[in-house]
């Protein structure tokens, strides 16, 4: 369950081609346009660009679906979400 508050959900989903598993995070824009929350958005893209290490998650892609930001994010080997 998430909170009515949130501005981003995050969900396991698994490339078809390779069956890798990646952490999808979603935000919806608007919502972090009225929550003022876009300079935090970009802040959290900017640290997890610079970011790489095996034991936490690391950032693959990112861009946009319509009214929505995603980023993909790699999971840990062994780690299923």
């Amino acid at each position: 369950m998430f909170s009515p508050l949130a501005v981003a959900q995050v969900c396991i989903v698994q490339k078809r081609d390779t069956k890798k598993m990646y952490a999808m995070k979603y935000m919806n824009k608007q919502k972090c346009i009225e929550r003022d929350e876009v300079r935090n958005v970009f802040r959290e893209l900017q640290i997890m660009q610079g970011l790489e290490h095996p034991f936490l998650v690391n950032l693959c892609v990112d861009g946009k679906k319509g009214h929505h930001k995603l980023a993909f994010y790699s999971t840990p080997d062994g780690c299923p979400g």
